[in-house]
């Protein structure tokens, strides 16, 4: 969803395999039918691959998976993170950058799509590791006084190097804020911004892409945001707008 379309991020949609581009405001009723027709598409999809399973057929599943493991090594070899800015509002500065999965292997182009591979493949560890690796590199270019947000697969919390002294991150541990993708919503719980500020938590509000979008949030409470209104995701940590 883009509340400002053009020509160049629908193209780009649809090289990262979106179903969809739908232009804000959406209609509930349209969003409700989007989603829905891209839950049967992902049940058909699993339930072709859970018939090559039970009939048998080893030699096309073989071949899936050998296909599959050699473009997710190409993959994880042309991994080059990219660098989203989260602002302040009441500091009028970029306090972060978010590091965000990306890859030269154009099959695997779509982050969800990678990441699906490696959980596939057995291979999340992997992943994790590569994309840490990367981090670290990158961390040379950064700004010395913004963090660094890190996302995390659930199953990068077993693996013993994410901790180790010898972790790639260990160095810059201090700017580095480990984020793990929550996809429950929080549309029962009232006052949302209120509750953050009496735990002490910090808020980071994703998506802002115009300046009505990032009133709205600054006059519920919210500081942090994120999203193209301040900056796109690019390969090198690129100085925020703060729009009109």
């Amino acid at each position: 969803m883009t509340g400002a379309p053009e020509l160049a991020s629908a193209i780009n949609a649809v090289e990262l395999g979106a179903m969809s581009y739908l232009t804000k405001p959406v209609a509930i009723d349209t969003l409700d039918e989007t989603v829905e027709r891209a839950v049967q598409l992902g049940r058909m999809a699993r339930t072709k691959r859970e018939a090559l399973e039970v009939t048998g057929n080893d030699d096309k599943l073989l071949g899936c998976r050998t296909s599959l493991e050699q473009r997710f090594l190409m993959a994880v070899e042309q991994i080059k993170m990219a660098f989203q800015p989260i602002v302040s509002m009441t500091e009028g500065r970029v306090v972060a950058f978010e590091a965000l999965l990306r890859t030269g292997e154009s099959t695997l182009r779509n982050p969800m799509a990678f990441l699906s591979a490696a959980e596939r493949l057995g291979a999340t560890n992997t992943l994790g590791r590569a994309v840490r690796r990367a981090v670290a590199l990158a961390a040379f270019d950064a700004p010395l006084d913004v963090d660094l947000y890190v996302n995390l697969h659930p199953l990068d919390l077993l693996d013993p190097e994410l901790t180790s002294k010898t972790s790639p991150l260990t160095a810059i541990a201090p700017r580095v804020v480990l984020e793990i993708t929550e996809r429950a919503a929080l549309d029962d719980v009232p006052a949302v911004m209120a509750l953050c500020h009496d735990l002490g938590m910090k808020v980071v509000t994703e998506g802002i892409e115009t300046s009505g979008e990032r009133n709205t949030v600054v006059g519920c409470g919210g500081d942090l945001l994120q999203g193209y209104l301040f900056g796109r995701p690019a390969h090198a940590f690129e100085l925020a707008t703060f729009g009109d």
